[in-house]
């Protein structure tokens, strides 16, 4: 019997793309064809079908009532716009929403075959593919006497998430997404096979820290000598951005535990072990203690999650424990992405404690100390919500008509101390105190909040149009922004002023970005309009990564070769603490901005490489400076050393540092190798390179953790030989039966099997 003959699938792609084997847009000319400046595409003898390499939600609609009503009658009737398919309720527009508006969103996932099952495919795209992520863009609606109306990113979706426009995210998926589809042409299975080890290793490292759940706490306390330690950092760093604790109270408190026969409670030694976790993040530059510091949050997490202890647990400790435990898993990276739920929980504990609700307005009647305390925690709980919003992308569920608490006053500690006669009227925020800077940074707060929700809220009713409401806002911004500079003048820098800097400058950053692509785009009627945009995000990312990307070992070494006196040394100490924490080699808590403005400083650099093709100057490899700015591929070239610091750190996600090392080979590759086809083949190669050597050096580091901690070494880590167990054969071996011939770059990439979107480096 002979075998039954499989239909050969007919060829989809035109000539040059199928020798070339890469993807194909199958337009006439496709992408590539104009990249390689051949003006027609040869499709042989098939005609190049209608595919649809980026749906909308109107055609998904509208196909999809197309078809059901072609099955039902022989006449088809015309579908409109207003019918409904389901797939994306909650961002299309509806009668709730503003009429300025109009929704859609763009798919980055497989093109259906064909227009026949255009409607089938699309549905499958949304619901099978896990990997896709799906770009929502708002529109301005148009007018006669307006140019053609511009798509501005609102939103992406990601398997069961949603990112708003402040989250990193929006801007690498968006601007980036050329530098995905030129890989997906080359070879990757030896770079995508190294990742998976890499990721693998990743699951047994995490697995190996992580203490056993439930983590019950313990009175047990490291030695006096590091307790110290940690508590005195932790006391120059995070408490002076948000106030948390009345220092001296919690010191008389905490210097009893180490009396002689002294049981402490098991609340207080909670928020002992906090501080010392927090505090452990600027104790080195390679964060040893860091298995040490999850125990100890996983324990508090155990005693925060008890049922039977909650109403023990509404008071001022309870609620500082919260707090503590908040910032703990933002700094250290356990659990980071549900801070932003638990934020919820926090400001409701509050709420139910009343503290929304200013101490003059309460019965019976607040002293002045405890009126002030509950004004320093609800300050730090509505900054502790905004800020996660900001960095998750989520809606902030919060509104200055919520609560009358005043900001707090400006007090030193020693003024509030029960011990000291009652204070006097407190003095002008120009005077540096222990609480100047967050009562300053208060100030500011309704302007946050008005652009943490319109980035990531439901679409505003503006009659202008989304522009015009945002440069409303950045004109508030800026408003704010100077009256805390002559505020905050006569102080000294430091970590809290630098702090309250990197994210002034983040709102400004998150403001302008989803406005970006319009701005960056070659010969755009948009361009010119967007252009402050571009100015004011470019100079707000650099202004970010200047802050945030100073090496702590630069620090120590100028202190060690510089001897001075007593003062000088403390000052260099508390310098040395502020990048430490700042750097975000270690510490996690400004991450997200620094991811955010990499990306925005390599989009520029992409937008001016594209401009200067067409400039007088020709690009050569050695007269780049003409066209190019080089402050910026400084900042690509540090951003790699950067992310690559961040796993010898300990940082188990690879991506990061994988993104980089493939966008500065994306932009050198545009910048030396010339156009046309032999060109574009040779920015492929330089890609496929990149990406392995940038695996081969992420595995190497990984591996070495996992080493260091068989043999009871630190490796830097310092967690990895405590807690878990597993066999490192067991996660890496197997390889061989996956199939990599027909995996995509998107695959791993941006396949986040976990929740830890914002560890991305």
């Amino acid at each position: 019997m002979d075998p039954i003959r499989r239909r050969r699938r007919p060829a989809l792609s035109c000539s040059l793309c199928r020798q070339r084997k890469i993807r194909c847009d199958r337009e006439t000319p496709c992408g590539n064809c104009v990249k390689s400046d051949k003006a027609v595409c040869d499709y042989g003898s098939n005609n190049p079908p209608p595919s649809l390499p980026i749906v909308t939600q109107r055609e998904h609609e509208q196909n999809s009532a197309q078809a059901d009503r072609e099955t039902r009658r022989p006449t088809p009737t015309p579908t409109t716009s207003s019918s409904r398919s389901g797939i994306d309720t909650p961002l299309s527009t509806q009668s709730g929403a503003s009429p300025a508006y109009s929704s859609s969103s763009t798919i980055f996932g497989p093109a259906p075959a064909t227009s026949a099952n255009a409607a089938t495919s699309a549905k499958a795209t949304l619901a099978g593919l896990s990997d896709a992520f799906y770009v929502h863009y708002e529109q301005e609606q148009e007018t006669a006497s307006e140019t053609p109306s511009q798509h501005i990113p609102r939103c992406v979706t990601h398997k069961t998430r949603l990112f708003g426009q402040s989250h990193w995210v929006s801007p690498s998926i968006i601007l980036f997404r050329d530098l995905l589809e030129t890989l997906e042409g080359g070879n990757i299975a030896s770079a995508f096979a190294n990742i998976q080890r890499c990721k693998s290793l990743s699951k047994l490292i995490k697995a190996r820290r992580a203490p056993p759940w439930p983590t019950m706490p313990t009175r047990d306390l490291p030695s006096k000598d590091l307790a110290d330690v940690l508590v005195d950092h932790y006391l120059q760093t995070m408490e002076t951005i948000y106030r948390t604790l009345h220092i001296p109270t919690f010191k008389k408190a905490y210097d009893a535990l180490w009396l002689p026969g002294a049981e402490p409670e098991l609340p207080f030694v909670v928020q002992v072990k906090l501080v010392c976790a927090i505090g452990a993040t600027a104790y080195d530059d390679h964060f040893s203690l860091r298995t040490t510091a999850i125990r100890w949050i996983h324990e508090a997490m155990t005693w925060n999650s008890c049922p039977k202890d909650y109403k023990p647990r509404l008071t001022v400790l309870g609620l500082q424990n919260h707090i503590l435990l908040l910032v703990a898993q933002s700094i250290v990276g356990v659990g980071r992405d549900m801070v932003y739920a638990e934020t919820g929980a926090l400001v409701r504990t509050a709420m139910h404690m009343g503290l929304h609700r200013d101490p003059s307005r309460l019965q019976p009647p607040i002293p002045l100390r405890a009126a002030e305390m509950r004004r320093r925690l609800w300050n730090t709980i509505i900054e502790l919500v905004l800020h996660s919003a900001l960095d998750s992308g989520g809606p902030v569920l919060l509104s200055v008509d919520d609560f009358d608490t005043a900001p707090p006053a400006n007090y030193n500690d020693i003024d509030l101390d029960l011990e000291c006669p009652p204070p006097g009227p407190p003095p002008p925020l120009t005077t540096p105190t222990q609480s100047a800077v967050p009562v300053a940074f208060r100030q500011s707060f309704p302007q946050r909040l008005a652009i943490a929700k319109f980035l990531n809220g439901l679409p505003p009713s503006t009659p202008n149009g989304p522009y015009a409401a945002a440069l409303a806002l950045d004109g508030a911004l800026q408003t704010a922004y100077r009256a805390l500079s002559s505020t905050l003048r006569s102080h000294l820098p430091c970590l809290s002023i630098l702090y309250i800097d990197v994210l002034f400058r983040r709102y400004f950053l998150a403001l302008h970005v989803p406005f970006l692509e319009a701005s960056l785009a070659p010969a755009s009627v948009h361009s010119s309009k967007f252009l402050y945009s571009r100015n004011t995000a470019l100079d707000s990312a650099l202004r970010v990564w200047s802050i945030t990307s100073v090496p702590p070992s630069s620090s120590t070494t100028h202190a060690q070769t510089h001897p001075r006196n007593e003062k000088q040394n403390q000052q260099n100490e508390n310098s040395l603490l502020t990048t430490r924490i700042l750097n975000n080699t270690s510490s996690r808590f400004l991450r997200a901005g620094t991811i955010q403005a990499i990306f925005v400083v390599a989009a520029e650099l992409r937008s001016q490489i594209l401009a200067s093709r067409d400039s007088l100057v020709p690009i050569s490899s050695m007269y780049p400076s003409f066209v190019i700015r080089q402050d910026l591929w400084d900042v690509i070239r540090q951003a790699e050393n950067w992310s690559l610091d961040c796993i010898k750190a300990g940082e188990t996600n690879v991506k990061g540092f994988l993104f980089v090392c493939l966008i500065r080979t994306w932009l050198e590759g545009m910048l030396l190798v010339p156009r046309g086809s032999d060109g574009d083949g040779e920015t492929v190669r330089r890609l496929v390179v990149a990406a392995e050597e940038a695996a081969r050096t992420c595995l190497g580091i990984l591996e070495g953790m996992v080493g260091d901690a068989a043999s009871g070494g630190g490796g830097g880590d310092g967690g990895v030989m405590e807690g878990g167990d597993g066999d490192v054969g067991g996660f890496v071996g197997g390889m061989e039966g996956l199939d990599f011939e027909n995996v995509t770059m998107s695959d791993f990439l941006f396949g986040f099997e976990e929740s830890e979107t914002v560890s991305w480096a």
